[in-house]
């Protein structure tokens, strides 16, 4: 008998054989050159990193093969004949188990309507498996028909050639057991007779190798021609007709098989082992089209699909390859494409209807999809597959961590977050989708989880919401998102099943979540997105956040803790479909801890059968995220951080929680952004108020303003600065950027002018001299103006309104005496652009820059009514205009090494804050001013066109849906990467 014969007589074993552990994704290294790896220098579709190092195309070259087509279009861009659509690229398997392998009932085969088939006739569909039909069962095809082999129970044969004993003439009748091939229960005859003159047609036997779906086998059957004269002959079955196949031509010399078919797809087509003039080895593959056929070489067919595409393997040696034969255009080696260790795998259609390729890598099970070997076995498994269907599924058997051999069925599956924080999310379930190409995929792993703040801030409630501050309230306590600003919060995750789409939206299979593989204790609340396709819109338009916080999506669908799954409700899956497979969700941290995320497969009645390897999370308390000059409690280095640090200085009047509050605000809001380098919070010492946490509106008592500030000032000049200097210079990587608000830029501005370097200085909204940068002239206010302002006694008295004239008295930036000029805030600042490049966010209308600031400006310095001790005598003489009066005559002049405390308690300057002074120069070149006075930064609330109006802490105080123009405009100008 022929070699090949095995391939159906052994059939059995070698399905059932067990194979290693899959390998991890098979990778190219990338060549020289790809100094970009998330761009698409071609405008091909596809990233440079997924042509180098994925597809083995050229990256600078969008039509690698010259056919034509993109690349990024193409599974197999580098073949010049394999022209498959890019399918979803797989990252992992579901297994579900369908119980034990045994002798008598193991997986046999997979429709493509999901049920599997094993050997006993069972068929598993809906979650369960049926009774025993056929023993012997072989094939099913998609309409539920079943090719069986097996016994024909005791048949009676005349054997003309054997000696009767009973009279000792020849002739005898006598019972003898058949093997036939059934479809359902009913067995295909051959019509052929061997003349031994009784009733009965004769088949000695038979073997079923493949059913279509119009009901046509095809196999080999054994012809008798006289007692121990049987041949083997192929067959084609339809109907009713068993119609045996013309050989090739030659005569079979010491072999039994001529022409051995194996596959029969939905067109008629049939793909087979032909005995022919071959010197190598005497058989050939062979495609059979309508009587038509081509030899295809010393291959061995492995697989067939409905556009007559031919999976073959080297008939002499299996392991050294696979070849893919397309009618008309030629066989195309795989190695090349695929990589070195790829072989073809003899499992039912290993080659499906979607170009996807069921193969061994090193002999470990992968499927090639988009010209990617994605492994086939979890974690802990061994997986020999039996068959592969067009939406992925591969049913077999396998070793589960257990060791117990089991019948399995895998579904491809996938679950994504931002992990790479590019504002896009790809995976397999949008693989294909023109919004995603030239990405990078969103991979996370145990060693690179991807991290996540706990939602354990207060954002109050509707129609009161904000940042508040010790109130021993978490937002994700109550399972409610409450306000369009505790959306920050919150994070995009996606899932994707690959099949079993209607089954799952019946509700005949449930979807659920737990956690696998913790330390501590993770957990998070998920909600449905209420935008279908899952677009972080909720982050940045406020129609799309109220629509999110409004109705029953505000509401969680509950809790992912431990390893009990939180099963998904059914409704989420209303809208499932293969043209829709993914399932768009929204996540808020509940409790710290690390673990994998995992897809778990549920019946009906909520038993789990299967679960899939998911996505690495790491839930922080949000202090663990970033770097902090006090109390730093930064946990490791976060996977892939760039390297590049941006330090945040806060402003005057700020209490340590507050100060802190706006430091977490800005470092959540940027990373949203995609800031992906070291953020870090630096804390000095400003005086501060219970009262409040930062600079007061407009219209509570004046001293609110002025308490404590000039001794800010000072502080910051003084102590800030150099303790700043010093704790820059301790933080990791050359590239350091800075972000300071308010008087937080007195701390920067005079650390660099103490010879602190930075790359780029971000001024937003100074509480600085417009002077100090810029000593022009042009800074001066030549017109007075007055200021509304109540006033309150400092014994508690009544409060009164007042008006308080500025920009009517000299001061010392102008005065003819230059040690009094070198006291003065004028060009104090003005050299500072040498340590860096800076850039002012500016104002004009702001209330603390235009309006509060100018009162202290105005009041607490000479000849302010609350200027104290300290004077300023414009005709005193040279070195002691500026001094101190403590009464009795006694004058204490400043002297040059003062500097800081003169501009602090008795300098009065000449113009306005730089927060609030379009004008500003000297320091700050002329292209570096950004207004956020115009209408690309408008929020709610404020006139028309005004942008920030005259909200100091916009960027803070205002919901981050409206201030995507800001953080965009803040990034640039540091020149930070940032999302789209």
């Amino acid at each position: 008998m022929s070699r090949r014969a095995l391939g159906i007589l052994g059939i059995a074993a070698t399905l059932i054989a067990p194979l290693a552990e899959a390998l991890p994704p098979v990778g190219r290294s990338e060549p020289p050159g790809i100094t970009e790896p998330d761009l698409d220098s071609d405008g091909d579709g596809l990233s440079n990193q997924e042509e180098a190092e994925i597809l083995g195309a050229n990256p600078n070259n969008p039509d690698t093969d010259g056919d034509g087509l993109a690349d990024g279009s193409e599974a197999f861009p580098t073949s010049a004949i394999l022209k498959y659509p890019r399918q979803p690229s797989t990252s992992a398997f579901a297994v579900i188990d369908l119980g034990p392998a045994t002798q008598e009932a193991y997986v046999v085969d997979l429709n493509n309507n999901n049920q599997v088939l094993d050997s006993s006739g069972r068929i598993w569909a809906q979650g369960a498996w049926g009774e025993p039909l056929f023993s012997g069962a072989m094939r099913i095809n998609d309409s539920g028909n079943v090719l069986a082999y097996r016994s024909s129970g005791p048949i009676q044969k005349y054997y003309p050639e054997r000696l009767n004993p009973d009279t000792g003439e020849y002739g005898v009748y006598g019972l003898e057991a058949h093997w036939w091939v059934y479809l359902n229960n009913t067995p295909l005859y051959s019509g052929y007779d061997n003349d031994d003159e009784d009733s009965l047609q004769d088949n000695y036997g038979s073997w079923g190798a493949s059913l279509n779906n119009s009901g046509q086998v095809v196999g080999m059957t054994a012809i008798g021609i006289g007692y121990g004269g049987e041949k083997l002959r192929a067959f084609r079955w339809q109907g009713q007709s068993m119609e045996i196949l013309p050989g090739f031509g030659v005569t079979p010399w010491d072999e039994t098989i001529e022409n051995q078919p194996m596959f029969i797809n939905d067109n008629g087509t049939i793909a087979g082992l032909a005995l022919t003039e071959s010197l190598v080895t005497g058989y050939e593959g062979y495609l059979d089209q309508a009587g038509q056929r081509t030899l295809l070489g010393t291959f061995t067919p492995c697989s067939l699909n409905n556009s007559n595409h031919v999976l073959l393997s080297p008939f002499e040696n299996p392991a050294s390859g696979a070849n893919l034969h397309v009618p008309g255009a030629g066989t195309q080696d795989l190695v090349p494409i695929l990589g070195k260790g790829v072989s073809a795998s003899y499992a039912q259609h290993s080659l499906n209807n979607r170009g996807e390729l069921l193969l061994y890598h090193s002999g470990r099970v992968v499927v090639a999809n988009n010209s990617r070997l994605v492994p086939v076995a979890p974690p802990d498994w061994s997986i020999s597959p039996v068959a592969f269907n067009d939406s992925g599924l591969i049913a077999g058997t396998g070793t589960s961590p257990s060791e117990q051999w089991k019948n399995v069925l895998l579904v491809p599956v996938d679950m994504a977050v931002d992990a790479n924080r590019d504002g896009l999310i790809k995976f397999s379930g949008n693989a294909n989708d023109q919004s995603v190409f030239g990405k990078p995929f969103d991979r996370t792993s145990e060693d690179r989880p991807s991290r996540h703040w706990v939602n354990a801030d207060y954002d109050g409630l509707p129609n009161s919401e904000g940042e508040f501050l010790g109130t021993g309230t978490e937002d994700h306590e109550d399972g409610v998102i409450q306000t369009a600003r505790d959306l920050e919060d919150f994070f995009r995750i996606w899932l994707h099943v690959g099949a079993l789409h209607e089954q799952i939206a019946a509700g005949t299979f449930k979807i659920g979540l737990k956690w696998a593989n913790t330390t501590d204790t993770p957990k998070i609340k998920v909600y449905r997105s209420t935008d279908p396709d899952g677009s972080d819109e909720y982050l940045k338009n406020e129609e799309a956040a109220f629509a999110q916080v409004s109705g029953d999506n505000a509401e969680t669908l509950g809790e992912v803790a431990g390893s009990s799954a939180l099963i998904l409700p059914v409704e989420l899956w209303a809208d499932f479909s293969a043209q829709n497979p993914k399932v768009c969700l929204l996540f808020e941290g509940s409790r710290e801890g690390k673990g994998q995320l995992m897809l778990t497969i549920h019946k009906a009645d909520g038993t789990e059968i299967g679960e899939g390897s998911g996505v690495w999370l790491d839930l922080l308390d949000v202090r663990k995220m970033y770097t902090s000059s006090v109390d730093n409690m930064l946990t490791g280095t976060p996977p892939g951080e760039a390297q590049q640090t941006l330090v945040f200085v806060h402003g005057w009047n700020m209490s340590p929680d507050g100060s802190r509050n706006y430091a977490e605000t800005m470092f959540k809001r940027l990373w949203h952004r995609g800031y992906k380098g070291r953020f870090a919070y630096f804390r000095w010492n400003t005086d501060w108020s219970d009262a409040f946490d930062n600079v007061p509106v407009v219209g509570e008592a004046a001293e609110a303003y002025f308490a404590d500030y000039n001794d800010s000032e000072y502080t910051g000049w003084t102590a800030g600065a150099p303790t700043l200097k010093t704790f820059v210079q301790s933080l990791p990587y050359q590239n350091k950027n800075i972000a300071a608000h308010s008087m937080g830029n007195i701390v920067v501005s005079e650390a660099m002018r103490q010879g602190m370097q930075i790359n780029n200085y971000a001024l937003m909204q100074p509480a600085v001299p417009a002077a100090c940068y810029d000593e022009r002239a042009v800074i001066e206010q030549t017109q007075t103006a007055t200021h509304a302002v109540e006033m309150g006694l400092w014994d508690g008295g009544p409060s009164y309104t007042t008006t308080v004239t500025v920009w009517n008295r000299p001061t010392p930036d102008d005065d003819s005496d230059q040690a009094t000029r070198n006291l003065a805030y004028r060009g104090a600042l003005k050299n500072i652009g040498q340590n860096g490049n800076l850039i002012l966010f500016y104002l004009p209308n702001d209330n603390a820059t235009s309006y509060a600031w100018e009162l202290n400006n105005a009041v607490t310095k000479p000849p302010g009514q609350m200027s104290g001790i300290f004077r300023y005598a414009r005709n005193n003489p040279s070195g002691e205009k500026l001094f101190k009066d403590y009464g009795g005559g006694t004058h204490v002049p400043f002297l040059g090494a003062q500097r800081h405390e003169a501009m602090s308690y008795a300098c009065r300057t000449w113009g306005k804050a730089a927060g609030a002074e379009q004008q500003t120069q000297g320091a700050i070149s002329a292209a570096n001013r950004v207004n956020l006075g115009s209408a690309p930064f408008q929020l709610p609330g404020e006139d028309t066109n005004s942008g920030f109006g005259d909200e100091h802490s916009g960027q803070f105080k205002a919901n981050i849906q409206s201030l995507k123009p800001f953080h965009d405009a803040l990034m640039d100008e540091l020149q930070l990467p940032r999302n789209p």
